[in-house]
């Protein structure tokens, strides 16, 4: 009796395992690790077939597999591949990435630049390379620095940004489409050593190629995020006013007039201050804080700061006081052994609160820009953004 049960139930699972196999073996069998991942492959070419051949000794060339998808934040890396030793263009890449990163995401692009040993760039791609699991091999083609640019940058444009003041339609009275610019830096333009500009848009970022001739200047389409801003916001006018830019002048208050085709109308922009603050000599007040992959709130929550001093970073969580140590080195940040006081506030203040702390945790590097403070992860992906609580009370 005892046998024949034993034979009944090896009978039955011989059954199940083989309609297992036959009708359902995607869903019976475990992923494997290439099931998971994705190679994104293909070649850096030379946009001028005179550039082909050994670069000069030192030099490397990076790859990046990045996602533009999120308004308003730095691409994130999602794959990297350096070729150093004895590269050479043409060159062959493969990286390999979560597929469910890049199925899940709407702007996945791979870019490639050149340094030479000094790290100063040489070649650098100029038009977006999108990449997708249904198209995962992408040439990316990269110029040379020296023979993208037409004619050197003004001083006034050198590394310098600037914010949109106005625009001044050439037309009178009804039919006048003034515009009086309520955030200006919200809507900012910089022109690069490389060839390139980049802008941001209210929520969105975007740039391309520029060309400059005396005081002919074209601002070619490029690449843009697609985010939907709010309902007032000004991003696709600035967009389409930037694409009919025929010249330029500085006008005598130093600001920056962008003249359109046709006789349309003026741009005003106004140069953003440079003047950079040190880490330790800021109260800084959160923006935002980036919580997988999402930019979590995008204005200034006055009850979150940080105050870097003596080796010891303090400040308010939003609820409970917080404290740890830091550690600098050159633009190198770490900061650890965080603790806080451990009172709750509710659940949306508690959660923000630790969202925040843990953004923390994971800083290893920063940047200051003007009154803005960013925190990267090892990755460099932006973590948190804080701004100087002094630049806007």
């Amino acid at each position: 009796m005892i046998k024949t049960k034993n034979r009944n139930t090896r009978l039955i699972w011989a059954s199940v395992l083989a309609v297992c196999a036959l009708t359902f073996s995607a869903a019976c069998s475990p992923q494997t690790p290439e099931d998971k991942t994705l190679t994104i492959s293909g070649k850096v070419l030379p946009g001028d077939q005179a550039d082909e051949g050994l670069l000069p000794p030192g030099s490397r060339i990076i790859v990046r597999v990045q996602d533009s998808s999120i308004a308003d934040a730095v691409a994130i890396t999602l794959g990297e591949q350096i070729i150093a030793e004895d590269a050479s263009l043409p060159a062959a890449y493969a990286i390999n990435i979560e597929r469910e990163a890049i199925a899940e995401s709407a702007q996945i692009a791979v870019s490639a630049r050149v340094e030479d040993a000094e790290g100063q760039l040489l070649f650098i791609n100029d038009t977006l390379h999108p990449a997708s699991v249904e198209s995962p091999e992408v040439d990316v083609v990269v110029y040379a620095i020296d023979k993208r640019v037409s004619s050197p940058l003004p001083p006034a444009f050198d590394g310098q940004i600037w914010q949109w003041l106005a625009f001044i339609d050439s037309a009178d009275g009804d039919e006048s489409n003034d515009i009086e610019v309520e955030e200006p830096s919200q809507y900012t333009l910089a022109l690069l050593v490389d060839g390139t500009y980049v802008i941001q848009a209210d929520c969105n970022r975007g740039g391309g190629n520029f060309k400059l001739d005396g005081s002919s200047l074209t601002l070619e389409p490029g690449f843009m995020t697609l985010a939907a801003c709010p309902p007032e916001s000004l991003s696709d006018r600035f967009v389409s006013l930037l694409g009919n830019v025929v010249t330029f002048v500085f006008d005598a208050d130093g600001q920056l007039v962008l003249n359109l085709k046709l006789d349309a109308g003026d741009m005003i922009f106004a140069p953003v201050p440079t003047t950079t603050r040190k880490l330790t000599d800021t109260v800084w007040i959160l923006q935002s804080v980036t919580v997988r992959d999402a930019r979590i709130g995008s204005e200034y929550d006055g009850d979150i700061t940080a105050e870097f001093k003596d080796g010891q970073v303090t400040g308010s969580g939003g609820c409970n006081n917080y404290f740890g140590g830091y550690f600098i080195e050159e633009d190198q940040l770490t900061i650890d052994k965080l603790g806080s006081t451990l009172m709750s506030c509710g659940e949306t203040r508690d959660t923000r609160e630790r969202e925040f702390l843990t953004g923390l945790e994971m800083v290893r590097s920063y940047q200051i820009d003007g009154d803005t403070l960013t925190l990267l992860d090892a990755n460099q992906n932006t973590m948190i953004v804080m701004v100087a609580k002094d630049a806007i009370e």
